[in-house]
């Protein structure tokens, strides 16, 4: 028996709810007792379960030197780093940077013995784009991401004094 979860979508009085869709784990008896068909497999929604989702950066084959990079922007979403995987045996670090355009957010060393790395909880706008610089040779690189929403991005009062009557996002 498999147990792959499929996307799907359930309908609750109209409203549209994502959820997964996996063949039922009922057993026969369960099956019998409410009408439907046994020994065979039957799909059954798992409509308030919540499931990780997690995107996955990848590149293969990096030269030393040269930069992997990934505009955030085709994820059209905020999204937090939960960690970065290297495999590559001779490998002895490379350098994650965040860039917003061409002005360098941050930017960091990382060694292969650190990965995978756990990174803080900070979401990333989706205005902004994800570097690796190969210090050695990369085989594979993964960087997994997890969805995020940012509420909302407030300046400090000081900025806000000088723009009155503007909204904080605005700014």
């Amino acid at each position: 028996m498999t147990h792959t979860l499929t996307p799907s979508l359930f309908d609750v009085d109209g409203r549209l709810i994502e959820s997964y869709n996996r063949v039922s784990l009922a057993t026969d008896q369960v099956k019998e007792n409410i009408g439907l068909p046994t020994g065979t497999d039957i799909l059954s929604n798992i409509a308030v379960a919540s499931i990780e989702e997690f995107l996955v950066l990848q590149a293969s084959n990096i030269n030393e030197g040269e930069t992997a990079s990934w505009s955030l922007a085709r994820i059209g979403q905020a999204v937090k780093v939960e960690s970065v995987y290297i495999d590559a045996p001779n490998a002895d670090n490379f350098v994650f940077q965040v860039f917003s355009g061409d002005t360098k957010v941050f930017s960091f060393p990382l060694n292969r013995t650190q990965t995978p790395y756990d990174f803080p909880e900070n979401p990333l706008s989706s205005d902004l784009l994800i570097k690796v610089k190969a210090k050695a040779d990369i085989k594979l690189l993964q960087i997994v991401l997890k969805p995020a929403v940012i509420l909302e991005t407030y300046e400090t009062d000081e900025v806000a004094q000088y723009y009155p009557g503007r909204e904080e996002s605005e700014l």
